[in-house]
């Protein structure tokens, strides 16, 4: 009888660990890539050049929307999951800390300025930094 109790108990202790920390810290890689996925896309394609550039009226709305979905999923993310988010932002090793919160205003930020500025680099570099993407 003592060992069916444990065997509910310890299956209970992993059902509480995987809602707690395995669900969000997966949302959480998932917004991630997300949004080195909006940055790749838009970003990495840009040509200051007027006559060669891809940004087009509906190319610059397109990216706007994008980089606010993604910014605002991340700050929700942080906001409703404040543990873990806080985990992330004060891991042991320097390489592993993450700070959703400030990514997800930047990314709305950068949603705000044009490509190819000054700003623009200023919120794009502040983003990898606190996602610790690869340039």
């Amino acid at each position: 009888m003592a060992s069916l109790t444990l065997g509910f108990l310890g299956g209970f202790i992993a059902w509480l660990a995987t809602e707690i920390l395995a669900r969000p810290l997966s949302k959480f890689f998932a917004l991630r890539a997300a949004a080195a996925e909006a940055l790749a896309r838009y970003e990495d394609r840009y040509n200051s050049n007027p006559d060669l550039s891809l940004a087009g009226p509906d190319w610059m709305a397109e990216r706007k929307l994008a980089y606010e979905d993604c910014g605002a999923e991340l700050a929700a993310f942080a906001v409703s999951n404040a543990f873990v988010a806080r985990l992330l932002g004060r891991s042991p090793l320097k390489r592993l800390r993450y700070y959703v919160r400030f990514a997800g205003s930047n990314l709305q930020g950068l949603a705000q300025t044009d490509p190819g500025t000054e700003t623009s680099e200023y919120f794009r570099v502040r983003v990898v930094a606190a996602l610790r993407l690869a340039n």
